[in-house]
């Protein structure tokens, strides 16, 4: 079972039960890929600002990129006793890096963790539907009502010709504003 965070508050075995009402990693272990990505950003903030040594910087991003690669080929899986996905890198992190691995969360709580690995999940999300909704409309068909409707539009803006792309470009446009 992985190591709890806050075990040394407590002079006995805390019972399963509150371990499970207490873990999050079922849920947030879907962030795990924007949680390193944030990870690796505030590793090299802490670097360039000289909180933490170049070489902790580099040894942090490669541990990183290892266990990315290693979650990816099925070689590490997830520890589901794990309390959460911060705690699984954290500790993963350090057992492949050693005391480097701690200085990772410097000046960055739970709560900064958490805030940006759900606002990185949801632009992710965003983008992804944001590229399909393109690309329907890219396949969209015009009735002659809509082409006739928008073209006479474009017509008092002063447009001479009116293509089928012009109707995909009135449609997208709107969408990828969405997206900014």
């Amino acid at each position: 079972m992985a190591e709890q965070l806050w075990k040394g508050r407590f002079s006995k075995a805390v019972d399963s039960r509150v371990n499970d009402f207490n873990s999050s990693i079922r849920f947030d272990q879907r962030m795990i890929a924007q949680d390193m990505r944030g990870s690796g950003v505030h590793a090299a903030m802490l670097a360039k600002q000289g909180i933490i040594s170049e070489k902790d910087c580099e040894d942090i991003l490669s541990g990183l990129a290892s266990i990315a690669d290693d979650l990816a080929s099925g070689a590490l899986t997830i520890d589901p006793n794990a309390e959460d996905v911060h705690t699984f890198v954290e500790q993963t992190l350090t057992a492949r890096i050693g005391d480097a691995g701690k200085r990772l969360h410097t000046g960055r709580s739970r709560n900064d963790q958490v805030a940006l690995d759900i606002r990185l999940t949801l632009r992710d999300l965003l983008a992804a539907d944001l590229l399909q909704r393109i690309q329907k409309a890219s396949k969209m068909k015009f009735s002659p009502r809509q082409v006739s409707y928008l073209g006479r539009i474009l017509q008092k803006l002063g447009v001479k010709s009116y293509r089928r792309s012009h109707g995909v470009y009135y449609h997208v446009v709107p969408i990828s504003f969405d997206n900014e």
